[in-house]
């Protein structure tokens, strides 16, 4: 039984370090948990491109006015501006 309880504990720690490994080698390769200075460039990048091409048509009082109707126009304005940031993304070859 000693020796049963031994071996779940082996597997699970392996499973857990398993699961940490992308997290700890990008931390060990980078500045710590921050991306990658470059892709963080390129996406502060694609989000004001975003925002210059989708800006004017973003529902204003989304958080003050309680109409669903404006609800579902800044889900659509915001699947947009998702699309247009990820677009960009893929154009600098980061996807």
């Amino acid at each position: 039984m000693k020796l049963f309880i031994k071996i779940l504990i082996l597997c699970l720690l392996c499973f857990n370090l398993s699961g940490c490994m992308s997290s700890l080698i990008r931390f060990w390769n980078n500045d710590g948990w921050r991306p990658f200075p470059a892709k963080d460039k390129a996406y502060s990048e694609c989000m004001d491109e975003a925002r210059q091409k989708l800006g004017s048509s973003e529902p204003k009082d989304i958080y003050t006015n309680p109409d669903p109707q404006l609800h579902r126009e800044h889900q659509a304005w915001l699947a947009l501006y998702i699309q247009e940031v990820a677009n960009c993304m893929g154009r600098k070859g980061y996807r």
